[in-house]
């Protein structure tokens, strides 16, 4: 069984043409039994009204409503408890992806033997029109900034749009409210090296009634979350980038203040032997470069510190990804044990 998975606030402009167009494609291209989840995560507009509407209609359409709208990833977790799917498919409401990427994603997932296909506008093959480029730019930004972080060879991470082998989701605990719940799920994903697959897709802004797209991610928010997942997916890259920051020019600076100290001794270690040349050289070349000394010393101490404290966070990190593990581990035998009785 296929589970596709749309979560929806404040879409009554669009959600039911959408919701009609995925159930066409799924009643023509898909040759499995499928499930069509429409979770309303508390909009203030007709959303919710619209996809009961489109449940009562059509007995493969299930409409999940939530009180109030507590972000898209509390809507997609509810959404994951309730799918009857071995696949689960996630798609956006405004459809910015067509539903013709759903059958490549599907053959990805079982050609590749992969847990988890990730549709991608920004890899080799992929596509975007009518995005602002503004947003544009600022995405993929984004995206090469948590790829770098996570250590990961995909393009796109903050894309919706993906399907999952159901085992997978069910190995996660998952706990973000927000859109970082995309991140969350590719990060511990890649703790327990499920494999990730990723496929070019094509992003299409569509226009609304008066001609514009609107966007309802926050900038300001979502920067701040992504700095975040990607600080505590690799929190010792920062302190490894500031100490090789500091060290280079650090190490520079007292190689070239050495080289100084040891013209000078040459000089005079015929004439003062080496202990009073070695102290006089070090004094004249500290006169000369006094600004020199402090920095060098300034960038070396810094360095050190970072670097040491990098070390600290990569023993902590691998502390964390052990009791992570473990965690999964339990939590996997649990739901074995439930499935038994």
């Amino acid at each position: 069984m296929l589970s596709v998975v749309v979560a929806a606030y404040n879409e009554e402009t669009v959600i039911r043409q959408n919701a009609q167009t995925i159930t066409d494609y799924l009643k023509s291209e898909i040759d499995e039994t499928w499930e069509l989840i429409l979770v309303d995560d508390g909009s203030s507009d007709a959303t919710g009204d619209i996809i009961s509407e489109l449940a009562a209609a059509e007995p493969r359409i299930i409409a999940v409503h939530h009180k109030h709208n507590y972000g898209q990833g509390r809507a997609l977790r509810t959404a994951f408890k309730i799918c009857r799917g071995e696949v689960i498919v996630t798609l956006d409401a405004d459809l910015s992806y067509s539903t013709d990427h759903i059958r490549p994603m599907l053959e990805a997932l079982q050609q590749e033997h992969a847990d988890i296909v990730l549709l991608s506008p920004y890899m080799k093959g992929g596509t975007t029109e009518n995005v602002p480029t503004k947003r544009l730019i600022l995405s993929k930004i984004a995206n090469r900034y948590l790829s770098a972080m996570g250590a990961l060879d995909v393009a796109t991470l903050t894309c919706v749009v993906r399907a999952y082998q159901r085992e997978t989701l069910d190995a996660l605990f998952l706990s973000c409210d927000g859109p970082e719940i995309l991140i969350e799920v590719l990060v511990k994903a890649s703790n327990l090296n499920f494999k990730v697959v990723e496929i070019p897709g094509h992003l299409h802004w569509r226009n609304e009634g008066d001609g514009r797209r609107r966007s309802k991610m926050r900038i300001a928010r979502s920067i701040g979350l992504y700095t975040k997942f990607g600080w505590l997916w690799r929190p010792s890259m920062v302190f490894i980038a500031l100490a090789a920051l500091c060290l280079a020019p650090g190490l520079f600076m007292a190689c070239a203040l050495l080289f100084r100290v040891y013209e000078a001794l040459v000089l005079s270690i015929e004439k003062f032997g080496l202990s009073l040349a070695f102290s006089n050289s070090l004094s004249s070349v500290f006169a000369t470069y006094p600004y020199s000394f402090v920095i060098c010393g300034g960038l070396l101490i810094i360095g050190l510190q970072c670097l040491a404290f990098g070390t600290i966070v990569m023993q902590s990190k691998a502390n964390h990804d052990d009791s992570f593990l473990l965690g999964q581990e339990v939590l996997r035998e649990l739901r074995e044990l439930r499935r038994r009785d």
